[in-house]
Parts: structure tokens; C-alpha cells; sequence
């Protein structure tokens, strides 16, 4: 309240303005010079509450007149206005309501089509004119047919239709801008590229957010409409399993894309490792694109897809003009902590502009962006300055009462779907990023990610033929965790039976922290991964009669793939540890 409205020091009795006070002054002051006739707007954007809109009722009446708490009363001149621009009115109160006229707009009336109408437009000197209407047209086409289908579908972090077609036309700039793409080719061929690149774009907009239960849905949806168009679309192909060739401008498959062999470094942090897969090269590139492109992007999915480890590495090893930040929120951020961290990592220009090293662009990475706490009225603070950032392009000075102006910035954020302290962001926030869902691993990739890693560890031991174990180890492991997240799901009595790719990676994580001399023969190397699967998910089981059918189905895997004539009792109570011998500890 005092950052708006002003507020006296208790220690020293100074009083300290406030960015509303200051404002108001402002067009006060104007009313003396040579535009005193101007109409004055002083708008207010972001969620209302019962607090400091209350304090305004008298600047809101008739009478127009801001009151503050050191006694001073300044009337608003006539030409000035103030407009509040809000999601909604959950928490506002009748005497706010009623001092205020009301728009309402409903985006069902204003539909999506004047976006593409308004892009194109715009696009005039960026596109090939000879091919821009034929984009427009061929994008209002699958989106007719697409988006009644795609707003019955399921998404777990939902995205408003003006979201999905604004991220469409993004990615079509993107690709067939004339910097990009020289379309001064034979008719056809140029055809084919632009039909080649549209329907690409429609699949990571349109169909980018989709839960995994449906994505078979948008399948087959989307291959009734690419048929209409020449492409080189791959029809016996998951359309998710398809990207692009940057020089042939045709449809590829990913995993033909990737181009680096994983080699095993023992010295990284094990929740860094990074297995290149088709995965990590499709969302790669599409964070490529996006980013290069000046456009922001939030990757969502389930704890433990790798959102932030594949983010990460792309950042890290990204041109070097782009320059990075990585800000992780908590339940505790501040919009103080978000602005130490946009002032601590861009170099301040002028006093009122921020920006990166000349010549570089800077973007911050901002991970579980969903987790700051609601305050009182619904609303959270950090998330509402950044969405200011990137709307307003910076955020007030509340010291020094100026604006700040954020240049050559970005943004990629990841968050999972709100549960377990993470909270519903406002759309108001998300309708500036490319919303892209990354599904669940499956088996197959995850077989093909933990065989590569334990197979690398075992291999450093050149006289030992253990590797060859490694891969019917990940089998039982992957099959193991598939029955376990099935089978024990969580109830009002077991709340805490929550199983994710990350308890998976800690069995493999156990294994690797073994000393490699200690790995004698096969017995050895399964009993310890016989002791770090009852470790990770028998322990948390809380009752005899779970713990007794995860032990069953955990032999029986054992002995279909790790090929075992044990009996239950002699591998149930198995435990490794450093505990047992004094000195240097070794697991």
C-alpha cells in the first residue's frame, strides 16, 4: 500500500511518495502547460482486490479527490481518467464496482479470425507477398476444422484459443519470414516448403499443449486435414514424431536428427546428465526457434520429464549471443527477489533501461513458475511483475518512482499442472508464451536413457563384462516402476504414494554411487539393485499387505529378466550401506 499510495516513515517521520500519488501529481502539473486540454489516462492493470481499490473510492466519485494518509488532498483535473484493466471481479466489492463503468469482452465474440486478419497485415513486408494470402487462407482452414476439435480435448495447464492461434501465426513467421526462407524457387517446390512449414507450425501451436491421453486424438484429426495440402508429411508417422529439415525444408523424422553420442562423464551431477534421445532434440529445436525468434516459451509436464534438465542444456550450450539466467521460484518469492534478479543479471543502460551486453540477448529461465504462494485475494505478486515485464516491457522504480524499461529479453519458464503447492496462474500471464506439454517417457525411451547412463558406468571397469547386465536391469526397473505407479496409487490414508520418473532415476542414481572395485560379478551388481528398488519404492509403502505384492511383483520381473533361481527370502532384506565398517566411508 505504501509503494502506491505513499506512507510515512515510523523512525523518521518522513514521508516517502508513492507511485499513485505521483502519477496523479504529474497530470496535475500538466494541466498548467500548453496540452492542458489532452485527455489524461492513468490505467491500471493487473487484479483488483478489496484493498488498495477501496483506498481510491474518493479519487473514483464525483468529486475526483485523492486522499492521502500525511493530510494532502489533490484533486484530479477533469481531462484525467483512471481505467482498470482486470481478468475478473471475483474480489472486488460493490462500492468499486459501481464507481466504474464496464466493458465486458467475451472472446467468443470477438473470435480468432481477426487475429489472422491483423497478422497478415503486419506481415506484409516480412512474408513473400506472392505466398501471404495463400498462408492466411491455408491457416484459417485447419484451424476452423482443428480448434472445435482441440477445445474438447484434455490439458492439464489449459490455454485460451486466442493463445493457440497467436502461437500458430508465431511459428509460421518464424519459419517462412524472408530472412529465413528464400522462396524464389519453382512454384511448386515453393508451395510444397510453405505447405511443409504451415502444417508444422499448426502441430507444435494447435496441438503443443494436448495431454497425453489425447494426442492420438489430435493424430488423427490432423492427418484428415494435411492430406488436402502438398507436403512431405509422413502419413504411418506420429505426427509429435516428426520435425523438420532445416535444409531440405521436409518432414524428418527426430530421432534421424540426433546427431551426438552420449558419453558418460563421471564427474557430472547425475540429475544433469542429459541422454540425447528424440525427446531432447525436438524440444531443443523448438526452444531454439522460439527464443532466437523473440518469442517466450513455457515447457510443462510431470515432475521428472526432464523440462528443466533439457532447458538447461540447451541454454548452456546456446549461440554466444544469447546470454543466460536461471531463477527458480519457491512458495516464498517476492516480486523483490524477481527484481534483484532481471537488475543483477542485465546492465543498467540508462537509469530507466535495462538490457543485456551490446549486441547479446538475455534469457531468463524461470523454473516452477507456479509455485508462489496466493496471496490473500487470489492473485501472485512475482508472477503478476512478470507478466508486466513482458507486457509493459519493464515494471516501476517503487524507490525512486520511474519506469524501468527491460530490452532484449526473454523468457522460457516450466512448471508442472497445479497440485501439491503449485497454484493456477492467471491466463493473463500465459497468453505470452508458446505453451508446449511434454508427455511421460515412454518405456522404450526410458529403457534407452537409463541403459545408456548405467552401461557407461559399468563400462569404465574395462576388464569386467558387467554392461552386458545393464540393459535386463533397466528392463526389470522400467516394469517394475509401470506396476508400481498402476498398481499403489494414492489414497486419503495414503496421500504420500506419489510415484514419478524422478524416484526411477534415483534407483539408477543408488546404483552409480557404488565404488567400482566393489563390483565383483552379476550377483553382486543385482543385489545392489535389488536393495536400491526396495530402497526407493518398497519402503514408502506403508502396510504389510503392499509390501508383500510389491515383493512378489518385483521377484517375478526379476526372474524373467535377470534370469534368478533365488527365493523371495533371500534377496527381501538385502541393504548396502558404508555404516557397517569404520573409517573411510564407501558405499
Amino acid at each position: 500500500m505504501g509503494e502506491l499510495f505513499g506512507e510515512t516513515n515510523i523512525f523518521t517521520n518522513e514521508w516517502k511518495e508513492g507511485i499513485v500519488s505521483k502519477l496523479v501529481k504529474d497530470a496535475v502539473n500538466e494541466m498548467e502547460g500548453h496540452n492542458a486540454h489532452w485527455k489524461r489516462w492513468i490505467c491500471f492493470d493487473g487484479p483488483v482486490d478489496a484493498l488498495w481499490i477501496e483506498n481510491m473510492n474518493t479519487v473514483l466519485d464525483d468529486n475526483k479527490m485523492l486522499c492521502l494518509n500525511n493530510g494532502q488532498r489533490i484533486r484530479m483535473p477533469d481531462t484525467c481518467t483512471m481505467m482498470f484493466e482486470v481478468n475478473d471481479l471475483k474480489v472486488a466489492s460493490p462500492a468499486t464496482v459501481s464507481r466504474c463503468g464496464m466493458v465486458y469482452l467475451e472472446p467468443v465474440h470477438l473470435g480468432w479470425r481477426c487475429l489472422i486478419k491483423t497478422w497478415i497485415e503486419k506481415m506484409e513486408n516480412v512474408i513473400s507477398e506472392e505466398h501471404l494470402p495463400r498462408i492466411g487462407t491455408m491457416v484459417e482452414a485447419y484451424l476452423d476444422k482443428l480448434i472445435p476439435k482441440v477445445s474438447l480435448m484434455k490439458m492439464a495447464i489449459s490455454s485460451e484459443i486466442s493463445n493457440l492461434v497467436s502461437s500458430c501465426l508465431a511459428f509460421v513467421q518464424i519459419f517462412l519470414n524472408r530472412e529465413a526462407v528464400k522462396l524464389e524457387i519453382n512454384k511448386e517446390e515453393a508451395e510444397r516448403v510453405v505447405n511443409n512449414y504451415v502444417a508444422f507450425s499448426v502441430i507444435w501451436s494447435i496441438g503443443a499443449n494436448i495431454y497425453d491421453v489425447d494426442r492420438n486424438k489430435f493424430n488423427v484429426h490432423f492427418k484428415q486435414q494435411v492430406g488436402q495440402y502438398a507436403t512431405d508429411f509422413m502419413t504411418d508417422v506420429d505426427v509429435y514424431e516428426q520435425g523438420i529439415d532445416a535444409k531440405t525444408h521436409k518432414f524428418q523424422r527426430w530421432d534421424e536428427q540426433i546427431l551426438e553420442q552420449y558419453v558418460f562423464n563421471p564427474k557430472q551431477n547425475f540429475f544433469e546428465i542429459l541422454v540425447p534421445t528424440n525427446d531432447t532434440v525436438k524440444y531443443k529445436f523448438l526452444q531454439q526457434k522460439l527464443l532466437m525468434n523473440g518469442r517466450n516459451a513455457l515447457i510443462m509436464g510431470e515432475t521428472g520429464v526432464g523440462k528443466s534438465v533439457i532447458t538447461k542444456n540447451f541454454l548452456m550450450n546456446a549461440p554466444e549471443n544469447l546470454l543466460s539466467a536461471f531463477i527458480n521460484f519457491s512458495g516464498k518469492t517476492t516480486t523483490t527477489n524477481l527484481v534483484d534478479a532481471v537488475e543483477g543479471n542485465l546492465d543498467a543502460l540508462r537509469k530507466n533501461m535495462l538490457q543485456p551486453k551490446a549486441g547479446k540477448k538475455m534469457v531468463f529461465f524461470i523454473d516452477d513458475v507456479n509455485m508462489p504462494q496466493l496471496d490473500r485475494y487470489g492473485s501472485q505478486p512475482p508472477c503478476e511483475l512478470l507478466r508486466q515485464i513482458i507486457d509493459q516491457g519493464g515494471y516501476y522504480d517503487v524507490d525512486k518512482l520511474f519506469f524501468k524499461h527491460v530490452n532484449q529479453t526473454k523468457f522460457v519458464a516450466a512448471c508442472a499442472p497445479p497440485s501439491g503447492g503449485r497454484n493456477p496462474v492467471t491466463p493473463r500471464l500465459f497468453r505470452h508464451f508458446n505453451m508446449i506439454w511434454v508427455p511421460d517417457l515412454s518405456a522404450q525411451s526410458m529403457k534407452q536413457i537409463f541403459s545408456q547412463i548405467l552401461k557407461g558406468y559399468l563400462s569404465q571397469k574395462e576388464e569386467s563384462s558387467l554392461a552386458s547386465t545393464a540393459d535386463l536391469i533397466i528392463k526389470a526397473a522400467v516394469e517394475i516402476y509401470q506396476k508400481v505407479i498402476n498398481d499403489f496409487l494414492p489414497t486419503p490414508t495414503k496421500c504420500h504414494y506419489t510415484f514419478n520418473l524422478r524416484d526411477l532415476s534415483k534407483v539408477v542414481q543408488g546404483m552409480l554411487m557404488c565404488e567400482l572395485q566393489d563390483l565383483t560379478d552379476k550377483d553382486y551388481l543385482v543385489k545392489l539393485y535389488i536393495c536400491e528398488t526396495y530402497r526407493v519404492f518398497r519402503d514408502r509403502l506403508v502396510d504389510e499387505g503392499d509390501r508383500k505384492k510389491f515383493s512378489e511383483d518385483s521377484h517375478k520381473s526379476f526372474e524373467s529378466y535377470l534370469e534368478l533361481d533365488w527365493d523371495l527370502p533371500d534377496f527381501e532384506n538385502v541393504i548396502f550401506g558404508d555404516f557397517g565398517e569404520q573409517g573411510e566411508q564407501r558405499y
